[in-house]
């Protein structure tokens, strides 16, 4: 219970860090969005006016001067707003994990449905996938190929992808599953880290449709 409570603290603190960083960076989203227009009223008038009292050369020099500093302002806006976008994705992981930790997760999406085998040994009896499953409960996989193995993982399946022949359990296996989780479990960091880069690629569905018709592509050139 202590470190269900600790591990608890951890994420909501998580939560409130990565909240105030994102309010933050949307304050300066707000005022760079000002600056940007600023720079253009305060280029383009003495532009005009340069040009319509002949001083052409220097209103070229402030025109540039004036673009330089708008292309350098939008490209740190797209870094705000990159930031934002990341921030959003940590807080997101980080209110998944309080919900896991204070038995809430059953609102999760992903419950592993689409892996269950009814002729498996121990998957179904267990409620490894499917609603309320262990599956649902701790996946944390945002791209297919993510789930396929987390799922091969739980039932042991010897091959890449799970089917109703591959029913051995590998003992080994799952010595060695645990010994990563146990080495994984307390950088949180590291794994939030990589949860995030992954979190939003849309890279969840099946790809073998792209990587057949890109293999016949080839075969037809």
């Amino acid at each position: 219970f202590k470190m269900t409570n600790e591990t608890l603290q951890k994420y909501e603190k998580r939560k409130i860090q990565f909240s105030s960083e994102l309010s933050t960076v949307e304050k300066k989203i707000s005022l760079i969005s000002n600056v940007r227009l600023s720079i253009v009223v305060f280029t383009l008038v003495p532009v005009i006016i340069l040009y319509k009292l002949n001083f052409q050369t220097l209103s070229g020099i402030v025109f540039i001067a004036g673009l330089t500093g708008f292309i350098i302002i939008i490209r740190y806006h797209d870094r705000l707003f990159t930031a934002k976008a990341r921030l959003n994705i940590l807080i997101k992981i980080n209110t998944n994990g309080i919900l896991r930790i204070t038995d809430q997760w059953h609102t999760f999406n992903n419950n592993g449905e689409e892996f269950r085998n009814d002729d498996h040994p121990y998957t179904t009896d267990i409620d490894v996938f499917g609603d309320s499953s262990l599956f649902q409960w701790i996946n944390a996989t945002h791209t297919y190929f993510g789930k396929i193995f987390l799922s091969s993982a739980l039932a042991d399946f010897q091959g890449e992808y799970p089917s109703k022949t591959e029913n051995t359990v590998n003992p080994e296996r799952i010595k060695t599953n645990q010994e990563a989780v146990k080495e994984l479990a307390p950088l949180l960091d590291f794994r939030q880290n990589i949860e995030a880069a992954c979190f939003d690629n849309h890279c969840s569905e099946n790809p073998q449709s792209i990587i057949d018709w890109s293999e016949n592509k080839n075969q037809n050139c």
